[in-house]
């Protein structure tokens, strides 16, 4: 078989061929990997097996990728030539398997994917266009999404992985990993279930005594003849009542103190 009839045979086995092409990667990391990991030298952990499985998984939904690249070419870009497609099909996927590892090498340095990591995802949502000119709409979203989508999603997760399993207190430094933790921290907060280990009971008597104290506040500063007067003064009752202030001590000195700190708000200002 000489090397045109190789091509057109790669050509009409296009999905045996990237897959081949992908676990012979995969393989080759790992084998290099096993080869560093028995090199003398400082003690390096191993990769866990999460890490492997997750990174076999992305070189599939590659694979996946790659043959709809390898028919969009044909088929849209006019790419009829075995040579010119086999040289050119895979130029996306081989730019997403760079940035995903220069990605990795800041993760592991910085902390942070930086550019390469953004360039994940712009790769990512170039590679969806082909998947819908080639199977019209809902075919085009399974192959977007089990091809480029589950590759990009999985080799990011791939990289997070072994961050936390080399360093296990260590966080993304990310702009957007930074602002999910920010966000439900605060979300925990808003909603008040930022103090951990408290039970539904005592979060709900906490709710009702900051509404307490709120009510009463309110109700010092209205006058005598204020119509709102006995309203706020049932509902402080009722918050009082929620709040178990009588038959819980440690409650019950929350509620004064939380309340006597409101009532002398205007001494602290100088």
């Amino acid at each position: 078989m000489n090397f045109p009839e190789l091509l057109r045979w790669f050509g009409e086995h296009a999905s045996v061929t990237v897959g081949g092409a992908g676990a012979c990667v995969l393989v080759a990391i790992v084998l290099a990997r096993r080869c560093r990991a028995s090199a003398p030298g400082p003690d390096r952990p191993r990769p866990p097996a999460a890490v492997l499985v997750t990174a076999l998984a992305a070189a599939g939904c590659t694979a996946y990728s790659a043959d709809t690249s390898w028919r969009f070419a044909e088929h849209v870009l006019g790419m009829v030539a075995l040579e010119e497609r086999a040289t050119l099909f895979g130029a996306a996927e081989l730019a997403l398997f760079a940035v995903a590892l220069m990605a990795r090498q800041n993760l592991r340095e910085k902390g942070m994917p930086g550019t390469p990591g953004v360039l994940v995802w712009v790769i990512t949502g170039v590679q969806i266009i082909p998947a819908f000119a080639e199977s019209g709409f809902w075919g085009g979203i399974v192959r977007a999404f089990v091809g480029p989508v589950m590759a990009a999603w999985l080799w990011h997760l791939a990289m997070g992985i072994e961050l936390r399993h080399r360093q296990p207190d260590a966080e993304s430094q990310s702009l957007p990993s930074v602002l999910w933790r920010e966000g439900r921290k605060r979300l925990l907060s808003r909603i008040g279930l930022a103090v951990r280990d408290r039970t539904a009971e005592q979060i709900t008597r906490d709710r009702w005594t900051v509404k307490a104290v709120s009510l009463a506040t309110r109700l010092a500063e209205m006058s005598a003849d204020d119509k709102q007067r006995e309203r706020v003064a049932r509902k402080l009752s009722l918050a009082v009542g929620r709040a178990q202030a009588g038959a819980h001590p440690e409650q019950k000195q929350m509620l004064l103190q939380l309340l006597a700190a409101r009532r002398h708000a205007r001494s602290l200002v100088l």
